[in-house]
């Protein structure tokens, strides 16, 4: 896994639930969102990742993984019920989700730079 690619694919998820939330459609569903399992990362992490389970911050970015989709399921849910979500303060990072969205990059940061010197980056 590229994980400058994973981190930019994070990044675009964002910018789509922020355009989301601005006219909630219904074409997101919470409960898809809330998976963390079939996006591209999830997949990696379930896959090829577990290659990367004896590192520290493979276990953090699995749970940090997990809470982003937890994050953004309920803002996708808050918004198809009619609820105001404002972007400003639900992806500031301080909000739930922002810090979740941190964690993540952080941990894929932390998992790189582990990686790298374990020798096994690219798997």
């Amino acid at each position: 896994m590229d994980y400058d690619d994973a981190i930019r694919a994070h990044s675009n998820w964002k910018t789509h639930l922020r355009n989301y939330i601005r006219n909630p459609d219904r074409s997101i569903s919470a409960t898809e969102v809330a998976r963390d399992d079939v996006c591209e990362l999830g997949c990696w992490i379930r896959g090829h990742g577990r290659s990367h389970a004896g590192l520290p911050a493979f276990s953090k970015l699995q749970l940090a993984h997990a809470q982003f989709h937890l994050a953004a399921a309920d803002i996708i849910s808050r918004a198809d019920a009619g609820e105001r979500v404002d972007d400003a303060v639900t992806f500031a990072a301080a909000s739930p989700f922002g810090e979740r969205s941190m964690e993540v990059v952080e941990a894929l940061l932390s998992l790189r730079n582990q990686s790298k010197a374990a020798g096994t980056i690219g798997n």
